[in-house]
């Protein structure tokens, strides 16, 4: 898995916990990962110059604010 998908992952609550003789359970909130990804790449689209109106186009569409 990419490095910073792995991150984002952690941040949005993803825990592995594994207990010697029990399956691993997981924990992982959906939504925050996902809002998370959104967030990041309207970023990167705002670092291009004169392309900050499509990293604020990505939020709007998605429902996140900065």
């Amino acid at each position: 898995m990419n490095e910073r998908i792995q991150e984002l992952a952690e941040q949005a609550g993803f825990i592995l916990d594994q207990m010697e003789g029990l399956p691993d359970f997981y924990i992982f909130n959906k939504e925050k990962f996902a809002e998370l990804i959104v967030k990041e790449c309207a970023e990167v689209a705002e670092d291009y110059d004169g392309a900050h109106y499509v990293g604020t186009a990505i939020k709007q569409h998605f429902g996140v604010e900065k």
